[in-house]
């Protein structure tokens, strides 16, 4: 069964950092919510990582995107359409996948300075299927999945802090 991404790309006014991910997890691409905006499926670490690089609570889509305007950092994932073998949400389970068409658009239309990549094989990934200035600084972070377990929640944390404080 062919998944849609079911959530557009946010982007901020003078958006200089951008955050890139994969694809969302099924939940979120079988029954999309605000509570389940981008990186909201309930086992990811992505919010909580937020929340504790820059203390402070995000109950709401409203508040995250809040956050994210403040401090110029937009989000887009670099999947548009895929299948998953195995029902799986991990993204090596990702197949017959389609491109974010608008990705290579929306980095040379703002101010954006760092790709900041949700995990070394999206980065990989990113670098084999989109062409980008060489202006722009590429950063791999940790990954926010709870399946990604060689670091602890508060190492994860303290990479994310260092980048984006």
């Amino acid at each position: 069964m062919i998944e849609y991404h079911p959530f557009p790309p946010f982007i901020p006014k003078d958006c200089q950092r951008l955050i890139v991910g994969s694809f969302p997890g099924k939940e979120n691409t079988r029954n999309p919510t605000d509570e389940s905006w981008s990186y909201g499926a309930r086992r990811n670490q992505f919010w909580p990582i937020m929340e504790a690089v820059f203390e402070t609570q995000l109950p709401t889509k409203k508040a995250k995107q809040n956050l994210l305007a403040t401090h110029k950092i937009g989000l887009a994932d670099i999947i548009q359409s895929c299948e998953r073998s195995k029902n799986s949400n991990l993204d090596s389970n990702l197949i017959n996948k389609t491109y974010n068409p608008h990705l290579e658009k929306i980095i040379s239309d703002n101010p954006i300075k760092q790709l900041l990549f949700t995990g070394k094989g999206v980065m990989k990934e990113f670098q084999k299927h989109f062409r980008i200035s060489e202006n722009v600084e590429l950063i791999a972070l940790p990954s926010p999945s709870p399946a990604f377990m060689m670091m602890t929640f508060q190492q994860k944390v303290d990479v994310y802090k260092s980048v984006l404080l």
